[in-house]
């Protein structure tokens, strides 16, 4: 399983934990979350417009 099916399969807290054991980098977590916003945003109608600008922020 990957991260991108993890990401859907985890709650924040199970996210939280796979970062604490170092298994995956908050940086990846994010770039998961973006994709899948990306994936279902059609649904969303426009929701993902401002909060992907503000996320990639580093």
């Amino acid at each position: 399983m990957g991260l991108a099916e993890d990401y859907i399969a985890c709650d924040a807290m199970a996210l939280a934990d796979l970062v604490r054991q170092r298994q995956v980098s908050p940086a990846e977590v994010v770039e998961v979350a973006i994709t899948r916003l990306e994936q279902v945003e059609p649904k969303l109608a426009g929701m993902a417009a401002w909060t992907l600008a503000s996320s990639t922020y580093v």
